[in-house]
């Protein structure tokens, strides 16, 4: 399995026709946005968004300056994954959306989705990373999400995508769990049972 895997473009047709351009050179078997896709914008103007990356199986989670509730679609050739999921090949996609309010408010949703999937390969997406990984601002404090670190403590999904803290985009491990900020230039990761290789563009 293929995944190409961004966040926070912020409005930026630039950095939209950049990642249009990586996906047909690497050509993924999927493509996840962690958020953060506009900067408050409308449905009509996510779509046009969204679209500029002319690529068909896209699964993303609202960030926190999309200006959208985290569960709105945008549409059938786009899959939300805030509190939902779905499977491709032997990997399942989980996610939660929004900000690190709708994360503490979703929490223990999200929980009953990783109990129900416990025996499968999990990804999950958030905008927000969890605290003390990928997430130190430049003020120097960490800004993720503890209620997603205790989750991701606890049930050890194989990788998580975020993004949000733009000056860590970065990598790290919670136990078994890889942890990716990914950022707007992409990452590509390569998975073949547990073992996932990643590359970082620019």
């Amino acid at each position: 399995m293929r995944i190409l895997a961004f966040s926070d473009f912020h409005d930026s047709r630039s950095l939209l026709n950049d990642a249009r351009d990586l996906i047909k050179s690497k050509n993924p078997d999927v493509v996840v946005i962690a958020g953060d896709i506009a900067n408050h914008g409308s449905i009509s103007k996510m779509k046009e968004l969204i679209s500029i990356l002319d690529f068909q199986r896209i699964l993303f989670v609202w960030g926190n300056m999309d200006g959208q509730r985290p569960e709105a679609d945008l549409s059938p050739n786009y899959r939300n994954l805030h509190l939902n999921s779905i499977k491709i090949e032997n990997l399942t996609f989980l996610g939660l959306g929004g900000n690190s309010t709708a994360i503490r408010k979703n929490i223990d949703l999200l929980e009953k989705m990783l109990k129900q999937f416990a025996s499968s390969q999990v990804i999950l997406v958030s905008h927000v990373p969890p605290r003390g990984h990928c997430d130190l601002a430049f003020n120097g404090t960490h800004i993720g999400s503890p209620e997603l670190f205790q989750i991701v403590e606890k049930y050890h999904p194989i990788l998580v995508i975020s993004g949000h803290v733009h000056e860590n985009r970065s990598n790290s491990r919670i136990g078994s769990t890889e942890i990716w900020n990914v950022g707007p230039h992409g990452v590509l990761f390569e998975i073949n049972e547990n073992i996932i290789n990643a590359r970082r563009f620019s």
